[in-house]
């Protein structure tokens, strides 16, 4: 054997080692974006369930706010200062997730 033969032997089995490392890492990429979108899909999920229990909440923040609010007639100050604070609370839990336009 010759060593031109021997040095086209070493390309070959380089190239075929490189062709082979080529694939593993684009199977391996594949499998990572499957991944990545499973998870993606699931956190979405998990948010548009988070999303619909903060609408919820506000919504029977709102309501209590309203009943008392009907209940009472003139309110003092402190209590008015306390039903403002719980106000409040019902919008900063209403601007944690914006408002979808209609």
């Amino acid at each position: 054997m010759s060593g031109n033969d021997l040095m086209t032997i070493v390309v070959l089995v380089i190239c075929l080692l490189g062709e082979l490392m080529l694939g593993v890492c684009i199977g391996m990429n594949l499998k990572m974006r499957r991944e990545v979108i499973e998870i993606m899909s699931e956190l979405g999920d998990a948010l548009n369930a988070i999303s619909v229990q903060l609408a919820k909440a506000k919504d029977e923040i709102l309501a209590k706010i309203s009943a008392l609010e009907g209940q009472i007639g003139t309110i003092p100050a402190d209590a008015q200062a306390n039903l403002d604070a719980v106000k409040a609370i019902a919008q900063a839990l209403d601007d944690v997730v914006p408002d979808v336009p209609a």
